[in-house]
């Protein structure tokens, strides 16, 4: 018995939330809908510019994002990523003691906590800038072996590929699949199929059971339709899943094919949205349920994580998983 749902390495950030105008937005030159890397006196000089001063705060980054929803659901979990000495890594392990998430979150000198900011403008579109920081700064002895061994699933992050750990990553992606580990990946973001491809299909083809992409990312990557998108990598002996934003999601693994349809709700924020459902799909492997009723979990937590500003999950949402479902 593997005493861990789900381990992942990624980037422990603190996100701040804040909404913005469209034409503040084209005024700071960030390209809507996508993420960006910045160095820190960029992003100060961001948020110089951003008139507002209503921010939510709560640990971030797209690995990190569905790990909080697992631990909410009770999944037992582990993470990886660094951290500075300073408020933002203060606030990150404490958020990890109360969720119960077991971090191994080395301290990094001289160096401060990764921060993303996520820009929400009004059709509820998030384009963020992130500091990396101190989240990068890990090295393969940090590796949790013990924790990845003793995992069902190591989940990671597309962005990962973007920082200097991806030697890091690569090792312990090989050590999650010489323990027979069951290896998700989430491409995350068009930027990483755009401009890290080749990585991303070495690691897809290599290393991933299950494979998370948004419509764009899946047509960067393999190009066509995300139907023989999803049909190719199933053919291959992966668990697809496509997401189609407000169309819902598709899921493919071996001749299976289902449809999941969005939880009609009015979009205010879609920040996480593609890690919550990733995060109900997960649970939903782990307890073995069939594939639409894995896609319906993922339906019900990105539904609600877009129905507010800012990456949290409903208490409501939560019991929902809980109870609503039946093996």
């Amino acid at each position: 018995m593997r005493p861990y749902g789900v381990v992942s390495i990624c980037s422990a950030l603190m996100d701040v939330v804040t909404a913005i105008s469209e034409e503040d937005l084209e005024m700071l030159a960030l390209k809507k809908g996508y993420s960006c890397i910045v160095t820190e006196e960029q992003y100060k000089q961001l948020l110089e510019k951003i008139h507002t001063q209503h921010f939510s705060y709560e640990i971030g980054g797209s690995s990190l994002n569905a790990i909080r929803a697992l631990a909410l659901l009770e999944v037992k979990t582990a993470f990886l990523s660094g951290v500075g000495q300073d408020t933002y890594g203060d606030k990150i392990r404490a958020r990890f003691q109360e969720l119960g998430i077991a971090g191994k979150l080395p301290t990094i000198p001289h160096v401060h906590s990764g921060s993303c900011m996520v820009l929400v403008t009004p059709d509820g579109e998030r384009t963020m800038a992130t500091f990396l920081g101190a989240s990068v700064l890990f090295t393969a002895a940090d590796i949790p072996k013990e924790e990845i061994q003793g995992a069902r699933i190591f989940h990671c992050s597309g962005y990962q590929w973007f920082g200097p750990q991806k030697q890091v990553l690569l090792e312990a992606l090989a050590w999650a699949k010489q323990h027979g580990v069951m290896i998700s990946v989430d491409v995350s973001d068009p930027s990483v199929a755009q401009y890290l491809r080749e990585d991303m299909l070495h690691v897809l083809s290599e290393y991933a059971d299950v494979i998370f992409a948004n419509r764009e990312e899946a047509h960067l990557l393999f190009g066509g339709s995300p139907q023989k998108v999803a049909q190719e990598l199933a053919t291959q002996g992966k668990l697809a899943v496509i997401k189609l934003g407000s169309e819902g999601a598709l899921l493919h693994r071996g001749q299976e094919q289902v449809f999941i349809s969005a939880e009609p709700v009015k979009v205010v924020d879609t920040t996480a949205a593609g890690d919550m459902f990733a995060a109900g799909v997960l649970y939903g492997l782990l307890q073995e349920r069939s594939l639409a009723q894995m896609g319906h979990m993922g339906a019900i937590l990105a539904g609600d994580v877009i129905g507010h500003y800012g990456a949290t999950l409903s208490k409501e949402a939560i019991h929902r998983l809980q109870t609503e479902f039946t093996p």
